[in-house]
């Protein structure tokens, strides 16, 4: 009982009034004692970006939970008691299907302090692959310039996975969620194309390196698959000449595909792609206006 108390009571008695009683108790911890605070941030690892409305359920001596605000990606709590306390973050159903799960975190709070941890959400690796064909320069226009179009109804194949049909504009087949590694596309069927298409030398041996929180998207070309190689040899060749074609004009039964150099000749042989099937005929002129034989392919 303190004085003040004491001394209260006695004057009480004296006056002959009733001593004040006490008539219950109550106990809480001290404030200083629940100082600390934690907060949790929740972000996309490619990028750094806040994510909101995560789940973040957090046990401990002081245990709490609460979702992450959708500006900043946080989830604060205070006061909390010192101690060690386990974080999950629970990840919505919309973000369920595309990022992995994260692991749960271990903190140590001490008292009277400010705990901070980041989470950061990885994409599960992707693969899409697409095909463009290369249009003919005929069929290019100034409404229309493209050299490339997308190729629907290709099956693109990773020799590692199952293959997939190409769709329309844009075009992507998309192999969805695949394990981290390399990938090498190819075309093992063209669909409605047929034969008219083949991959461009450059693009047959294509690998792809699907790495955690990416998707990779794969860009196969083809070209068209006539063409036609011809020799060039002069009436009177001189020691060590190569030939080179002042102009080649080279026709087919469609009168519209024409192909025009100048095409340089190496060892003495040309070679013009992307022809349509038929019959060509081949004119040319050297540059010292000597007479040409064509030995076609």
């Amino acid at each position: 009982m303190t004085n003040w108390f004491k001394k209260k009571w006695q004057n009480r008695k004296k006056k002959g009034k009733t001593p004040p009683r006490i008539v219950g108790s109550a106990k809480q911890d001290c404030p200083l004692k629940l100082t600390a605070s934690m907060t949790i941030y929740v972000r996309y690892k490619r990028n750094g970006q806040p994510v909101g409305g995560i789940t973040v359920k957090v046990t401990g001596p002081t245990p709490w939970t609460k979702q992450t605000t959708p500006k900043l990606g946080m989830a604060h709590q205070w006061p909390v008691k010192d101690g060690t306390y386990k974080i999950n973050i629970m990840l919505p159903p919309n973000l369920l299907t595309d990022y992995e799960l994260v692991p749960e975190h271990t903190a140590e709070v001490p008292a009277n302090s400010k705990y901070s941890h980041t989470f950061y959400i990885v994409r599960k690796p992707r693969l899409k692959v697409r095909v463009l064909g290369r249009r003919p320069q005929r069929l290019r226009t100034q409404q229309n310039p493209a050299e490339w179009e997308v190729l629907d109804g290709v099956t693109v194949l990773p020799l590692e996975l199952a293959g997939r049909v190409t769709p329309g504009a844009p075009g992507w087949a998309d192999f969805g969620v695949v394990k981290p590694g390399k990938y090498h596309p190819t075309v093992p069927n063209w669909g409605k194309h047929g034969t008219k298409y083949e991959l461009i030398q450059a693009d047959r041996a294509v690998e792809a390196n699907v790495a955690p929180d990416e998707v990779v998207e794969v860009t196969l070309h083809a070209a068209r698959t006539g063409w036609i190689e011809f020799e060039v040899k002069l009436d009177k060749p001189k020691t060590g000449e190569r030939a080179e074609l002042q102009s080649v004009r080279v026709t087919t039964k469609v009168p519209t595909n024409v192909r025009e150099g100048p095409f340089t000749t190496i060892h003495g042989v040309a070679r013009i792609e992307e022809l349509d099937p038929g019959n060509c005929d081949i004119e040319g002129l050297s540059y010292e206006q000597e007479p040409l034989e064509y030995v076609s392919g």
